[in-house]
């Protein structure tokens, strides 16, 4: 359900991250990564919009992401993501 509300929302596709466990299922995968850039983030889920968001492979949990991490993919930085950078938006099953 968390993967149809993301395909909803006006979103970029910022393509993979790096290999890391997901904090919630523990699959190690790479997440895909997704920029928001739809205001009405908030009808959908009722909560604040997020501007990264990462969605797990294997549990499809939706987080968002620090902000930071975002905007250094965007610029083509190789940076690596970490659990640390996740807060649980919407928890997959």
């Amino acid at each position: 359900m968390a993967i149809k509300t993301i395909e909803k929302l006006k979103t970029t596709d910022l393509g993979a991250s790096n290999e890391l466990a997901c904090p919630v299922c523990g699959a190690v995968s790479q997440m895909r990564l997704f920029e928001n850039t739809d205001g009405s983030m908030v009808a959908h889920l009722h909560k604040k919009p997020a501007q990264g968001l990462a969605v797990c492979p294997r549990c499809a949990t939706v987080f968002t992401v620090n902000p930071h991490y975002i905007a250094e993919k965007k610029s083509g930085t190789v940076c690596e993501l970490e659990p640390q950078d996740l807060t649980v938006l919407v928890r997959g099953s």
